[in-house]
């Protein structure tokens, strides 16, 4: 489960860095930029949000609504989903420099809490593989 989010992070920091990237030299429309790196990064997601506003809706309407529908299996948490949830509230709706500072912020944002999520996953392995050795030096014991 952490693996996957970590992997979700990663892509999302990366989703951050390249919109930043599209908006500054592209100058293109948001829902165009997001479409194309979320087909690219394998985000779906994202498609159901452009699609939604396609028709009709806001971008932060249905950035909500299609962050609420990840599945659950990815494992993500409530405070993921809110930080998600915050990327995407505040695009398109300012200038092409506070969008490009808005990306950076959350690349950053993304990037650390994969790294924080990478460090929570050795730490665990390391228990987990502890506590199998202890496991079975106690089985072995009682056996005896």
């Amino acid at each position: 489960m952490i693996k996957r989010r970590v992997r979700l992070f990663n892509t999302l920091a990366l989703l951050a860095g390249n919109v930043s990237a599209a908006i500054r030299y592209n100058g293109d429309d948001i829902t165009k930029i997001l479409l194309q790196e979320g087909q690219l990064l394998k985000l779906d997601f994202i498609k159901n949000a452009v699609s939604c506003v396609e028709k009709g809706e806001t971008l932060e309407k249905s950035w909500q609504k299609s962050v609420d529908g990840i599945p659950i299996f990815c494992g993500i948490t409530k405070e993921d989903r809110a930080l998600i949830k915050q990327f995407g509230s505040k695009l398109g709706t300012t200038d092409v420099y506070g969008q490009t500072d808005h990306c950076e912020y959350f690349k950053e944002l993304f990037h650390s809490r994969a790294s924080k999520l990478a460090q929570e996953c050795i730490n665990k392995s390391k228990v987990y593989r502890c506590l199998g050795f202890f496991s079975g030096v106690a089985i072995s014991l009682a056996v005896i």
